[in-house]
């Protein structure tokens, strides 16, 4: 009988050899199934993936396979699809025997007969839950890194350095001012929105980055589509390959606009800070030479005949004295070392009684506007330093429009909140009265308007102006517990926003003093007289003597406590400075009060500083004598004191 091995049906026999090697070798689930969806066969890999032994699956529907929640909807598009098309492609999830759940990439085509019929169906499943789970995580954990960029104001960047690719995080471009994607980013465009002289502090750290793969941190400013500036921290490294060559550069920049803010006002606030202590001791030294001045140049004047060309001469020296005495207390209020006398006030009220004031004040090619609401809240500030802030500014408002205007007074309660603390983080939050001040003249550019309230600075012409008037302003407002900012552009005007605490209904209490007017300035009572600086206490006592005061007189604290326990007579009247070495007049009348209870006290001071008001050297009920005085200054003042508690 004759072979029937042919060359045909060897290649036939070995073309099924291969194809039974790969059933049963590869490592992807294969099932083939009848056209009603029963297995017929499966291959190892399917054993593996379903945990299913073959003949626990021969004859099954292929449906027991897929996941309980998989729903009939998706199995009928299935279907519908083999039915149509010939075959299907998709991910299914399913459950194997030991419940365990997965995912597959599934492509099920089917098998034809010799006319191009489907006779069968073959499924391919690829296990894929593992690298499922791991995009799971993986978009997860990007989701908590575009998180953790916004929360931060921090996005990343990465450079491709061969094809010069850039890729932006979705937070460098709300950074930028841009919706995420919404353009394809390059390092051109990148520098052409860098502020034009930041770019070569830029291309300098590109090019360390590209030769070191390292460089340290850059800052640089960046414009928005819409106009703004924002300052961008960018730091960076290099990627290598298996060579070590660079092949990409990644990185993060970081939006510190408000950080740098922060630190100019920071450093602002300090530098007004060390001005105001430098121009408080100058005036404190200055106060104690014009009190002499002041003081023995009125005892000259006493003795001149009214028509004495001498008495003239001696007038002016006086005036002067005065012109330099309202200079240093200028510089008091700037370094906030004045001792005010706070008062429960109605803003509006000393507006409107100063208005007349203002207008004769200003001229008449500037207009006085008051907005005021029918009520505002009250503040407990210092009348007459209230009302030298109003002055102050509208008289700078006037110098800023010589040839004329307006300038408006508001008044509002206003509550300072998180969104305003956010841009003014020395500001308190809390409930204030807003007291504006507006005109329309030329306004200031940024690096004026960060000079405007140092003492000394002026943009007037040489000889026109001490540059002192804001400087008074920003300190009367701070030692006042209150706030000042000016809002300006060139061209647009200027305006000063002061905002002082405002009273609460429980903290608003009638408030009345009468002024006392004692009939006779002379007196009979022992003062004792303790100042450290020799000339002041010279003058002091010879004014105290002339007028009949019996005069103990000590050098400072120390002496003066060893002066009253020598004399064994009552003291009526403890005068004393409060700025001495080591025992303060406070501490001095603490010190005497316990076995003198006849003792009262006067201070006297250039100035004194708000910490030792807080600690209570210096209460609100405290008689005090300004440095510098003149004579009848002093006598008013002694002789108040003791009528005062007389009474």
């Amino acid at each position: 009988m004759p072979s029937t091995d042919t060359p045909l049906s060897r290649v036939a026999e070995e073309a099924l050899r291969r194809h039974s090697l790969v059933f049963a070798t590869i490592g992807d689930g294969v099932l083939v199934m009848d056209l009603e969806g029963h297995i017929t066969d499966i291959n190892p890999g399917a054993e593996r993936l379903f945990g299913y032994a073959k003949s626990e699956l021969l004859g099954k529907q292929v449906v027991m396979l897929h996941h309980p929640n998989l729903g009939g909807t998706l199995e009928e598009t299935i279907q519908a699809a083999l039915r149509r098309d010939g075959h299907w492609a998709g991910e299914l999830p399913f459950r194997r025997k030991d419940g365990s759940d997965g995912i597959a990439d599934v492509v099920v085509v089917a098998q034809r007969d010799e006319l191009g019929r489907p006779n069968a169906w073959i499924g391919v499943n690829r296990d894929i839950t593992a690298r499922r789970h791991a995009e799971e995580r993986l978009a997860e954990n990007r989701a908590l890194l575009a998180a953790a960029e916004e929360l931060a104001h921090v996005g990343s960047w990465a450079l491709d350095v061969d094809s010069g690719a850039l890729t932006w995080s979705d937070e460098l471009y709300h950074i930028m001012g841009l919706e995420p994607q919404s353009e394809i980013v390059s390092t051109a465009s990148f520098l052409a929105r860098v502020h034009v002289d930041d770019r070569d502090v830029i291309h300098r750290a590109f090019e360390t980055l590209q030769r070191d793969g390292i460089a340290p941190p850059v800052e640089c400013r960046i414009l928005r589509p819409d106009g703004s500036e924002r300052t961008l921290q960018s730091r960076g490294r290099a990627q290598r390959d298996k060579s070590g060559r660079i092949v990409g550069l990644i990185g993060s920049a970081q939006d510190i606009t408000d950080r740098v803010r922060l630190e100019d006002q920071l450093r602002q606030s300090q530098k007004m800070e060390a001005i105001g202590q430098l121009a408080g001791g100058v005036a404190h030294d200055f106060n104690n030479l014009l009190t002499v001045i002041k003081a023995y140049s009125g005892l000259v004047v006493d003795q001149l005949d009214e028509g004495s060309q001498l008495r003239t001469d001696v007038g002016e020296i006086q005036r002067a004295a005065g012109r330099a005495s309202s200079l240093t207390q200028q510089l008091l209020a700037f370094s906030r070392k004045q001792v005010l006398e706070p008062r429960v006030l109605d803003p509006n009220a000393v507006a409107r009684e100063l208005e007349p004031m203002l207008r004769r004040l200003i001229g008449d090619n500037v207009q006085v506007k008051l907005r005021l609401p029918s009520s505002v809240g009250r503040v407990k500030v210092d009348r007459s330093q209230i009302e030298q802030v109003l002055i102050n500014l509208v008289v700078n408002a006037r110098d800023a429009m010589p040839q004329g205007g307006s300038v408006t007074i508001e008044t509002a309660d206003v509550v300072l909140d998180g969104a305003y603390l956010g841009r003014r983080p020395v500001v308190a939050p809390g409930r204030y009265v807003m007291i504006a001040v507006s005109d329309t003249g030329g306004g200031m550019d940024a690096a004026t308007k960060s000079r405007i309230f140092e003492p000394f600075f002026t943009t007037k012409p040489t000889g026109k102006g001490t540059g002192l008037g804001l400087s008074t302003v920003y300190g009367i407002v701070k030692q006042s517990s209150g706030y000042i900012w000016v809002y300006s552009e060139p061209g647009m005007g200027a305006t000063f926003k002061v905002y002082l605490p405002l009273l609460e209904a429980d903290e608003i209490s009638a408030e009345t003093m009468a002024d006392l007017r004692p009939a006779a300035l002379v007196g009979s009572e022992t003062v004792l007289l303790v100042e450290d600086e020799p000339s002041v206490r010279s003058i002091a006592r010879r004014i105290l003597e002339r007028n009949r005061y019996m005069v103990l007189e000590a050098h400072d604290g120390r002496d003066a406590l060893r002066v009253a326990d020598q004399y064994k007579q009552p003291i009526q009247l403890l005068l004393t400075d409060m700025m001495m070495p080591e025992l303060s007049g406070g501490d001095v009348w603490s010190a005497l009060s316990k076995t003198r209870p006849e003792l009262r006290v006067l201070y006297m001071s250039g100035y004194t500083n708000d910490d030792m008001v807080r600690r209570g050297l210096l209460d609100a009920g405290a008689a005090f004598l300004q440095k510098p005085f003149t004579a009848a200054d002093l006598t008013l003042a002694v002789r108040s004191v003791l009528d005062a508690e007389a009474a």
